[in-house]
């Protein structure tokens, strides 16, 4: 049973895609004038960037409506975010013109918006990630940017000398600035669309055009962390800290980049890289005395710089389960509930991962009346979230079905790629799709953990039906077979304890 909760605890939370998603075609235009020092490969993307801009205005009167039906009250930097970031763009035309002296340059797009990608992203505001942080950071960038420029070329048409060669400097490093942010743009994308590689290769190009780009470092030391090489991501994520010690996000991310606080962390880390074929750097990092400690200091920065983070406590409750500090852990998962019991139905995972630990360590402690209430809180938030019901249930049959008819795996990823409409040869969704799947675990694991405190408490028929639900949600065939076999495990007298 240990090893599912394993599984859990380390899985990505990835708000699933929405199988019944609205869409919005918007076509936008952009334009801009080259003036004096600048080159035409920028002056070209400035056109283009201002054609997103008219775009972005668009899409945010759509996400505003479409979180208003939803009743969701959001800030307007807030929808701004998610309108930019929610936009896949693609370029109908570019054209050069003349402009009395200047070149003009002229772009225009068509960007689709999806309630589908509203809802991941507001799932990702939801969290406070610092993704959508940094994307907000970034569109403030583009901003400064456009007046900067205004400014400067406003000053190069009456200034001569000396000045004017400054003032032509200043334009050279906007527009490094600004390839530096294309660049940071491009490799987020790449980042979430699980192209580490990729992403690494186009981050690193961008601090070489703006060597204190923190949010860059950032990104890539989730990057180097993602295939692996710890010691590059914490020499990245130091780097942002140096530049930027006041941003909570990073020390949260140095906290989880750190090996953790148990001493078994070091042997599932390697066999994990020898597994997938790693060598050298690739391999885990040693365990040191200190990284618990570190780790610890670092997330107990990020919530002292934003306690109102659910998320953080979560992060520091698993640190002390880790650590074997099981009543410090109570406290912050009981934390986390209470900070989180606002949340919208739709992005409950925090609240179910609370309740679901809190309730692992009350069984440790063999509270089996605790553990039970918290774990039936868990799966009661689950299965009657919208997070649920409307993108789960439908591929939970699915695999349901898929097992009664044994398909192989092959049969049931075909099967599945198909109800989905994706092209199997499509990597990229296809990964997206096993996410989805993999996010049925919760549910599988959550019904797992009860069974097996009702098992303690000699309720075999409450185990058996638990069990029942759990292998109609996924296919763990072999799992399963071993499950319902395990029934003969002798039951431990429950205890009452206070709360």
């Amino acid at each position: 049973m240990k090893h599912i909760f394993s599984v859990i605890a380390v899985m990505l939370l990835v708000l699933p895609a929405s199988i019944f998603a609205e869409t919005k075609e918007i076509i936008a235009e952009g334009e801009y004038i080259m003036g004096d020092g600048e080159t035409m490969a920028v002056a070209e993307e400035r056109a283009q960037k201002e054609a997103v801009r008219h775009a972005a205005e668009k899409a945010g009167a759509f996400v505003k409506s479409y979180t208003k039906v939803k009743n969701m009250a959001l800030q307007e930097d807030v929808i701004e975010v998610i309108a930019n970031h929610s936009m896949r763009i693609t370029v109908l035309e570019k054209k050069r013109t003349m402009a009395g002296d200047a070149v003009k340059f002229y772009s225009k797009i068509k960007a689709i918006v999806t309630t589908e990608e509203i809802e991941t992203n507001l799932g990702k505001v939801r969290e406070e990630s610092k993704i959508v942080d940094m994307y907000k950071r970034l569109l403030d960038e583009y901003s400064r940017q456009t007046k900067e420029m205004q400014e400067l070329k406003k000053k190069l048409s009456v200034t001569q000398g000396e000045d004017k060669k400054t003032i032509l400097r200043k334009i050279a490093d906007e527009e490094k600035l600004f390839k530096a942010n294309l660049l940071f743009e491009k490799g987020m994308k790449a980042i979430e669309d699980f192209i580490y590689e990729d992403a690494i290769e186009t981050l690193t190009s961008a601090i070489a055009l703006n060597p204190m780009f923190a949010d860059a470092y950032a990104v890539r030391s989730d990057a180097y962390s993602a295939i692996f090489q710890f010691k590059k991501a914490i020499a990245d994520i130091n780097k942002a800290i140096e530049i930027k010690p006041e941003n909570p996000g990073f020390y949260a991310v140095r906290a989880m980049t750190y090996p953790g606080c148990s001493d078994s962390y070091k042997n599932v880390c390697i066999k994990a890289a020898e597994e997938e074929g790693m060598v050298g750097d690739m391999k885990c990092k040693e365990i040191s005395p200190d990284d618990c400690k570190k780790a610890l200091n670092d997330i107990g920065k990020a919530i002292q710089l934003r306690p109102e983070n659910p998320y953080y406590y979560l992060t520091r409750a698993n640190l002390y389960l880790q650590a074997e500090m099981d009543d410090k852990a109570m406290e912050e998962f009981t934390k986390v509930i209470s900070l989180s019991a606002n949340l919208s139905e739709e992005w409950p995972l925090s609240l179910v991962m609370a309740y679901s630990f809190r309730g692992k360590v009350a069984e440790k402690k063999k509270d089996y009346y605790s553990a039970v209430a918290d774990m039936t809180s868990a799966i009661t938030i689950l299965v009657n979230s919208k997070y649920y019901n409307e993108k789960l249930r439908k591929l939970a049959n699915i695999l349901k079905e898929a097992r009664n008819k044994k398909y192989t795996d092959q049969q049931m990823a075909a099967v599945i790629a198909k109800e989905y409409n994706i092209d199997t040869k499509n990597e990229k969704e296809l990964k997206r799709l096993r996410d989805r799947a993999g996010n049925l675990l919760y549910v599988f694991g959550l019904y797992i953990a009860r069974s097996d405190i009702y098992m303690n408490m000699g309720l075999k028929e409450k185990a058996d039906r638990d069990i029942k639900t759990a292998c109609g949600q996924y296919w763990f065939e072999e799992i399963c077979k071993d499950l319902e076999k395990d029934t003969k495990k002798p039951a431990e007298k429950p205890v009452r304890k206070k709360r």
